[in-house]
């Protein structure tokens, strides 16, 4: 949690507007499905495309 919140405040600090990339909506992922943050060794991920992510709008 504590770097989502991070990535939030960078973004703040920097005057931009809140945006969510790849590796945000990863580790967003992670906290709404609880795993810890070795992530990508949770079966959750698939290996024909480890890096798939889902567009969130905030």
């Amino acid at each position: 949690m504590e770097n989502i919140i991070d990535a939030f405040e960078v973004m703040r600090n920097k005057g931009e507007e809140p945006d969510c990339d790849e590796e945000l909506s990863n580790r967003i992922k992670w906290l709404e499905n609880e795993i810890p943050y070795m992530g990508f060794f949770h079966e959750i991920y698939s290996c024909e495309d480890p890096f798939g992510y889902d567009k969130r709008n905030i």
